[in-house]
């Protein structure tokens, strides 16, 4: 929980906020104290600027933090953000992190404007694009129904269709009207100063209003694909559920992501190092439903993750972005994810089951299988083990190999696609 100064000024935005997330995920109290919950990003609108930023540690009081927790705080989102595929950006470089003080939005400013000033200053964007004027000089093709229409009396002219290698295209307005919006958006001085020059490269693209649409128009080719990775970063200022900009009498800019999604999506970039002839790794699938209706199959079931041994459900494993630690240091397990995973191991007929949590700093327990549980089903015992993994560490190679040890023994383990994480 903290606490918003003034909060009264920041009201309707606080608003726009809730209905992004939903009145479940948002809390604001009558003396300021705001809370949002499955979420991490950041959010602006007019005069309200807020970061969110992940639950690393197990302290309880979330509303005094260090500079030091919350730069480390930081550091563990991007890394969550590059290993599950939002960021191509291996290193969050320590420049960036100065000079945004510690603020992501700035954080993504300076990646995306360092970007394209490193790649237009080797090579301007540039292609033909076909152009229909009304002119004294003939060049091109000359549309001679369109000419007799349009100059009855002034046989000068030609009507003609031609194709002009330009800057003027529809990729470089993208980031022309992006570095507009940016400027509005930035208040980092390094920011400012980059994205100004970054305009300099683009003074004869024309200013367009940003839509769904004219994305996607966007191709790309051989010729124009090393625009590409900065097109997708774009893209991630502008969508929805990415860092947006949604239309109104003030802009919203904000990029919000429920956490679990980037954890369940880092713990599935773990599971495709895994290998075997005899055993294969599913994301959300197979998916059966639980029971059957008049109407047909009701109750659908989709597990985080499945190992499979011959088409039969070995294991299955979901993933919680939570302590599994109560305040006393108990492991203690809701009763939901309890029910969740029973009936994933009677629909599926599995045995084993897997609960991987995040192992946040200050916990007292180091190790990674922190309780095991056997439940008595009508086919036997059913094993549930609750396992943590340790997400500050920065050898990626040991996260893998320590998770490969307690979910998949069997598994071989390809080294060549591993490498140290940041």
């Amino acid at each position: 929980m903290n606490s918003i100064p003034d909060y009264e000024k920041h009201i309707q935005n606080l608003y726009a906020l809730r209905d992004i997330v939903g009145r479940n995920n948002f809390s604001l109290q009558a003396d300021g104290t705001f809370q949002l919950m499955h979420y991490v990003g950041f959010f602006q609108k007019g005069n309200t600027r807020l970061q969110i930023l992940p639950k690393i540690y197990t302290k309880t009081d979330l509303s005094v933090y260090s500079e030091t927790e919350l730069r480390t705080s930081l550091d563990f989102l991007y890394r969550l953000l590059y290993w599950s595929g939002y960021l191509s950006h291996k290193k969050l470089a320590p420049q960036f992190q100065s000079s945004a003080s510690g603020d992501l939005l700035e954080i993504f400013i300076g990646i995306f404007i360092t970007e394209f000033i490193d790649l237009f200053s080797k090579k301007i964007h540039q292609n033909y694009i076909q152009q229909e004027e009304n002119q004294q000089f003939i060049k091109g093709k000359i549309l001679f129904s369109e000419t007799v229409r349009r100059n009855p009396l002034l046989r000068h002219l030609h009507y003609v269709r031609f194709d002009e290698y330009t800057i003027n295209n529809p990729l470089n307005q993208i980031f022309k009207a992006l570095i507009l919006e940016l400027l509005t958006k930035t208040n980092s001085s390094v920011n400012k100063r980059k994205l100004v020059t970054g305009l300099t490269y683009l003074q004869e693209a024309d200013l367009v209003n940003l839509n769904a649409a004219f994305f996607r128009q966007i191709t790309f080719d051989r010729l124009n694909a090393d625009f590409e990775p900065l097109f997708n970063l774009a893209k991630l200022f502008f969508h929805n559920s990415q860092p947006g900009l949604s239309q109104g009498k003030e802009k919203t800019f904000s990029f919000l992501i429920p956490v679990h999604l980037l954890f369940e999506n880092f713990v599935a970039k773990l599971f495709a190092s895994f290998t075997s002839d005899e055993f294969e790794y599913c994301y959300h699938h197979p998916k059966l439903h639980l029971a059957t209706h008049k109407d047909g199959d009701v109750f659908l079931l989709e597990p985080d993750f499945t190992i499979l041994s011959h088409d039969k459900v070995m294991t299955v494993l979901d993933t919680k972005f939570k302590s599994p630690v109560n305040k006393e240091g108990k492991v203690e397990i809701g009763t939901d994810d309890l029910y969740q995973l029973t009936t994933y191991a009677v629909r599926y007929n599995c045995a084993q089951l897997f609960l991987i949590y995040p192992k946040f700093l200050g916990a007292n327990d180091d190790k990674s299988v922190l309780a095991e549980y056997l439940i008595k089903a009508p086919f036997g015992e059913i094993s549930l083990r609750v396992i943590q993994i340790d997400i500050m560490s920065d050898n990626l190679d040991e996260i893998i190999e320590g998770l490969k040890s307690h979910v998949a023994p069997n598994f071989k383990f390809e080294t060549e696609r591993t490498t140290a994480l940041l």
